[in-house]
Parts: C-alpha cells; sequence; structure tokens
C-alpha cells in the first residue's frame, strides 16, 4: 500500500508544479519552448489562453493524485482509472512527439514518466488489490 501511495503522490506533485504554466509570462513561455529546440510559437492570445487552460488542467489532476494518494483504499476504482489515464498520456506525448519530429530528449522524458508512474500505480493497485 505504501508503493502505490508514494506512486499516487509522485502524480499529484509533479502534476501540481503546473501550476506554473499558470502564471509563467507568454515571454518566458517562448524562451524556454525555444531553449528546449522547439520552434518558439506564436506568443498571440490563442497560445497563452491554451497553454494557460493545458497547465491548470494539469494543475488539477495534481489534486485529483493527491486525493487519490490520502486513502486508495476509500476511492476503490478510481486509482486504476488515473494509473490507466497517465499510461494513455504517455502514449500520446509519445506518438505525438515522435510523429510531429520533435527533438526526442523534448518529449521522452515526459511520455515515459507519465507511463512509467501509470504502470506503477496499476502493478500496485493490482499487488495490494490481491491482498485486501
Amino acid at each position: 500500500m505504501k508503493a502505490l501511495r508514494v506512486f499516487l503522490a509522485v502524480a499529484g506533485l509533479v502534476c501540481l508544479s503546473g501550476f506554473l504554466g499558470v502564471v509563467v509570462p507568454p515571454e518566458v513561455m517562448a524562451r524556454t519552448a525555444t531553449r528546449y529546440g522547439v520552434e518558439a510559437p506564436a506568443a498571440g492570445p490563442l497560445f497563452t489562453y491554451v497553454f494557460r487552460l493545458a497547465a491548470a488542467v494539469v494543475a488539477s489532476c495534481g489534486v485529483f493524485y493527491l486525493v487519490l494518494a490520502s486513502d486508495p483504499k476509500r476511492h476503490g476504482l478510481l486509482v486504476p482509472v488515473g494509473g490507466a489515464a497517465l499510461l494513455f498520456v504517455g502514449a500520446v506525448l509519445g506518438v505525438t512527439g515522435s510523429s510531429a519530429g520533435m527533438v526526442p530528449g523534448v518529449f521522452l522524458l515526459d511520455a515515459l514518466s507519465c507511463a512509467g508512474v501509470g504502470l506503477g500505480i496499476l502493478v500496485t493497485w493490482a499487488v495490494w488489490g490481491r491482498r485486501a
């Protein structure tokens, strides 16, 4: 059960750090993209809106994972749903980054981290579930 809580807490804290994207200035967004070898996006209103929307959704997911970590048994089937969601996001990031021709170092860490933590949640849930 402890390992499951750790995976859920890691997912929660990493996702919660997405809140930084809600407050960072658009110029910093563009500069950061360029630093990672990504073509600098137009720092116009639509880009800023979509970037902040994505950051807010990710941060909100962080709250979800932290709630699950507080008492996985009480939250039942939401735990494996959360693990499967991270596996899905990892797959989408990997396929999208690769098909878009991005430098692997830019997207691969995100993709593998999401998939790895999602798999960790599912495996520890399956092991814990058999004993409960």
